[in-house]
């Protein structure tokens, strides 16, 4: 003969367990070429029907968003540098980005690491003897996929001959 057991009596008064909070990055930073001087954003966004706070760490590192002031988050939880910085001696931009994501009294997940990576800008002599200024412009998300566009007159070109 079996037992006849209610459910309360087998599991216990089960009012202290919670039910499963999906948590999880809809969106993760990828590696970036950005342009000195220029402004670069590092996509991240969390999902949770629970309230979510991100931050991020460079190199390893949170980063203090209150004390530099060309850096802020968007409400979606991306990274602006709102004008990338970076000198022969001083390259405070580029480096290695996270994104972190917290439920409070629930948990923290991390984000796939991203590099940052600065070009420059440069002038190279075109065969009319004119100055051409060229700089690498991100032209995708893929690792290592950039596009030169010309500039002529302050109009970018698709090609160094167009008029």
């Amino acid at each position: 003969m079996v037992p006849n057991y209610d459910s309360k009596h087998v599991l216990g008064d089960c009012s202290d367990i919670q039910g499963f909070t999906p948590f999880r990055f809809s969106v993760e930073p990828v590696d970036t070429l950005a342009v000195r001087g220029l402004p670069a954003v590092l996509n991240c966004s969390a999902v949770s029907d629970a309230p979510v706070r991100v931050e991020w760490k460079k190199d390893g590192t949170f980063l203090n968003l209150v004390a530099d002031d060309r850096k802020r988050q968007l409400a979606d939880g991306s990274l602006l540098i709102s004008t990338v910085v970076h000198s022969k001696h001083n390259k405070p931009d580029e480096g290695v980005y996270q994104c972190v994501a917290t439920i409070d009294n629930l948990g923290t997940i991390s984000s796939r690491t991203a590099r940052l990576t600065v070009a420059g800008a440069f002038s190279v002599k075109s065969l009319a003897s004119e100055a051409v200024s060229v700089a690498p412009y991100a032209a995708g998300r893929n690792k290592g996929c950039f596009s030169l566009l010309w500039m002529r007159n302050d109009v970018f070109r698709l090609s160094e001959e167009e008029n």
